[in-house]
């Protein structure tokens, strides 16, 4: 990105190395973007620089860098959300359907995540997930199941007869 320097500022703030104010300065940058832009090298965690470009001339380096970190804590979420809790998109509008849709997807992780815990701490989340898709879909044995509350009682019934 060519561009050519209009103004170099003090850099002021915390993690602040250079504070320009810029013109873009290929033909093609100059016919869409005409106006004076701000560029902020900061650095971030791990000693890395980042360069952001903004068209806030007037705001402080420090808040322009604030809001961008802010911004983006908000895509590592949203990446969050499709990678990990699998939300695609929303399926509703509301601000409500939203948060609902956020909370029963992160139910389901947390559920998931102390099923594994207690049944299967070797598998990974992905296999633990297809184990609990596959056995949310079958009937379950009640004859079984009646056996093993019937011989439950019975026991509890046989140690309260032993206490008598």
């Amino acid at each position: 990105m060519p561009y050519e320097i209009i103004e170099e500022r003090i850099a002021k703030g915390e993690n602040i190395e250079q504070d320009q104010v810029i013109k873009l300065s290929s033909k093609k940058a100059k016919q869409k973007i005409a106006i004076n832009l701000r560029l902020i090298k900061v650095k971030i965690e791990g000693g890395k620089t980042i360069e952001i470009v903004s068209n806030d001339i007037l705001s402080p380096a420090a808040e322009i860098a604030g809001i961008y970190k802010q911004r983006w804590e908000i895509e590592i979420l949203f990446k969050w959300l499709k990678q990990i809790l699998k939300i695609k998109r929303f399926m509703g509008n509301s601000e409500n359907a939203i948060h609902i849709q956020i909370i029963t997807a992160l139910i389901a992780y947390v559920l998931v995540a102390l099923y594994r815990k207690q049944q299967k701490p070797g598998d990974s989340m992905h296999q633990c997930l297809i184990y609990v898709r596959q056995k949310l879909f079958e009937s379950p044995n009640l004859n079984e199941r009646f056996r093993q509350r019937t011989e439950k009682q019975q026991f509890i019934n046989n140690l309260q007869m032993r206490l008598v």
